[in-house]
């Protein structure tokens, strides 16, 4: 059981990162931790948002990518 909490952790921040909504949904559907922290001290919703900002400083940056993390962050907020 903690070996699979811990995966849905990494996996929770890897999808939050990688902006795939459907899936970071699953995870918190299926009782993913959000509270904890990352090496970055950041939260999954907080590394989604982290994301966003850095795509915001880039010139030319993706708008299906801008979407994507500003769903994935809405998720976050609606718990899943």
């Amino acid at each position: 059981c903690i070996c699979i909490c811990m995966h849905m952790h990494a996996y929770a921040y890897a999808y939050a990162y990688a902006c795939i909504p459907q899936v970071v949904e699953r995870l918190l559907r299926a009782g993913a931790p959000t509270a904890a922290l990352n090496e970055a001290q950041r939260t999954p919703r907080q590394e989604a948002v982290h994301a966003l900002q850095q795509l915001g400083a880039r010139a030319g940056a993706s708008g299906t990518r801008r979407d994507m993390l500003e769903l994935t962050i809405a998720l976050f907020d609606l718990g899943g």
